[in-house]
């Protein structure tokens, strides 16, 4: 099995073998994870459907949530690396700090976008369990209530 999604791809995204201290074999290291993005998205939407998926909308979105999970990994490896070479970073704490968090950020932009592409190929997407949240706010001001 191979994953719909193609290292050019990621490297057409921008992901470069610099961010990650230049690993020996990059393209290696992009297809390895895309191959286990690969295996899990298989695992979740069904062997079935998967495999089907040669072209056409199906295929875009599988592509595109291959594609969204692997750019989450590599944000959260990026951040990895850059927080074991902070003696190497040259810029102010609170410079490293805010890259580091707009990496998290980044990462958490690509899980949502992830979570739609499930959605949209009628999966539940994992971890979400069916659980919702929200507030209620009645409007009244409790602030002079004594008890």
């Amino acid at each position: 099995m191979s994953s719909k999604a193609t290292t050019a791809q990621l490297t057409e995204a921008g992901w470069d073998a610099k961010q990650f201290g230049d690993p020996a074999d990059f393209t290696a290291y992009l297809q390895s994870l895309l191959d286990t993005v690969a295996a899990m998205v298989r695992d979740i939407v069904g062997a079935s459907t998967y495999d089907a998926a040669m072209d056409g909308l199906t295929f875009t979105r599988l592509q595109q949530l291959e594609l969204a999970l692997s750019e989450a990994a590599l944000w959260r490896r990026r951040a990895a690396f850059m927080d074991s070479s902070v003696a190497a970073y040259r810029g102010s704490e609170i410079e490293y700090s805010r890259l580091i968090a707009r990496y998290y950020a980044n990462a958490d932009q690509a899980d949502g976008r992830a979570a739609e592409l499930y959605r949209a190929l009628g999966v539940t997407p994992p971890g979400s369990g069916g659980l919702s949240g929200g507030v209620l706010q009645t409007g009244a001001d409790f602030s002079e209530v004594t008890v």
